[in-house]
């Protein structure tokens, strides 16, 4: 069963598919202490 975030976050392969085809989109890791915990992308979508 999924869990109540998957509703609302997009899955990090699914992030970089769009980074990829989202030329507007700006990709960044994050990092605690050396250790990578997490991906974001954002953007703006042209229309």
């Amino acid at each position: 069963m999924p869990t109540i975030y998957e509703g609302f976050v997009a899955s990090n392969a699914l992030s970089h598919v769009q980074v990829q085809l989202e030329k507007t989109w700006t990709t960044r890791a994050i990092e605690v202490n050396g250790e990578l915990i997490g991906f974001t992308g954002f953007g703006h979508q042209i229309v």
